[in-house]
């Protein structure tokens, strides 16, 4: 029944064209007020937000198909030593604005409670928004 459902939902493809949508607008905004420092961090911040979205979305779908077993959670520690890495190389050797990184690490953390409550919103109301 779990792998029927997960099958059929690609929510976390609506999440990710949403937080793409919240991502150029957002760089759009930021791009009159801030310098080109700024932008490039925030890019790179949300390129390693999405790679982990993806990453964790892979083991979860793994998780429900019945093949979560020990490695499974080697992959979970991996995905998560991996952004470790990546953001690490980022701060000793990038060109770091650490405001860029942030806003670019929390578009798709802001984005999907935001996206949630419109799902809901149309369920209940039946509206399309």
């Amino acid at each position: 029944m779990h792998i029927r459902m997960m099958k059929k939902s690609k929510m976390y493809q609506k999440i990710l064209i949403f937080s793409l949508i919240f991502f150029v607008i957002l760089y759009t905004v930021c791009n009159i007020f801030f310098g080109k420092l700024f932008l490039y961090n925030m890019v790179v911040g949300f390129i390693i937000s999405v790679g982990n979205f993806l990453g964790l979305v892979f083991h979860v779908q793994k998780s429900f198909s019945g093949s979560f077993m020990g490695i499974g959670i080697g992959n979970s520690f991996f995905r998560l030593m991996l952004v470790g890495i990546l953001l690490y190389t980022w701060f000793k050797f990038g060109m770091l604005n650490i405001w860029g990184l942030l806003v670019g690490l929390s578009v798709l953390t802001i984005a999907m409670p935001i996206y949630v409550l419109i799902e809901y919103r149309r369920k209940i109301d039946g509206t399309s928004t």
